[in-house]
């Protein structure tokens, strides 16, 4: 499992395309690494995830940045899927209305392409999290999230899904089988190698195609004694 190694991600999403600079070439080998889009059509990586051991470790804005970079490399049109329903961001980052948004989408009070809104990037489009009640565990259970996955897959170049932390296990368990890639970010020097490890396992479990590591905020340090963090032997 490879680790990729990210400089720190600011929490803002710049309103200038085109999406260039030393920035998204981080992200580019990221997508590189992935074999997108260089895949051939038999084998090609349709569908992509970022989760986490924990919460506040920059997913939401990995993933944006991440969906940008894909956009920009005019491959096709990408999409990306504000999945954590229980604290979503997306819609918030890219200036969106919060609904309607995949649960709409999910109880069929909506088609797909009329919850689907634009970003200030070319090829990006945004599926944000909507606003009907409940929690993630139970929209994962719904009937109709393998068929709206399947559909996305074949409209969209790639489809990006910003997914909560690991430890909500129902969750992740329903989707990740649905998915052809999820990567794990990990905040440097904040979290521990066990924490780490224990969401691998969990990963492992749930049957999640773990594609690799996501080392974000590699440049920050803290003060007084370091602790043991994760680092490239966790693979």
């Amino acid at each position: 499992m490879a680790t990729q190694v990210l400089p720190e991600v600011v929490c803002t999403i710049e309103n200038r395309p085109p999406y260039r600079g030393e920035l998204s070439s981080s992200f580019l080998n990221v997508l590189r690494g992935l074999d997108w889009p260089s895949r051939e059509a038999s084998a090609r990586l349709r569908t992509l995830a970022l989760t986490s051991s924990c919460r506040g470790e920059g997913v939401s804005t990995l993933a944006a940045h991440l969906a940008a970079t894909a956009a920009a490399c005019d491959a096709g049109p990408v999409l990306l899927v504000d999945g954590n329903l229980d604290r979503p961001t997306l819609h918030e980052l890219f200036s969106l209305s919060p609904r309607p948004g995949l649960t709409e989408c999910l109880a069929q009070r909506e088609r797909w392409p009329r919850c689907i809104g634009p970003s200030c990037f070319a090829n990006l489009s945004v599926l944000g999290a909507g606003q009907l009640p409940g929690s993630a565990a139970r929209w994962c259970q719904c009937r109709g999230l393998p068929e709206l996955v399947e559909e996305l897959s074949h409209e969209f170049e790639l489809v990006v899904f910003d997914l909560p932390p690991v430890g909500q296990q129902s969750c992740l368990s329903r989707l990740a089988r649905l998915l052809d890639a999820v990567l794990l970010v990990v905040e440097a020097q904040r979290v521990c190698c066990d924490t780490v490890q224990r969401a691998k396992e969990l990963l492992v479990c749930a049957e999640a195609p773990l594609a690799g590591v996501l080392l974000n905020k590699h440049h920050q340090r803290l003060a007084g004694r370091p602790r043991r963090t994760v680092s490239d032997e966790i693979a």
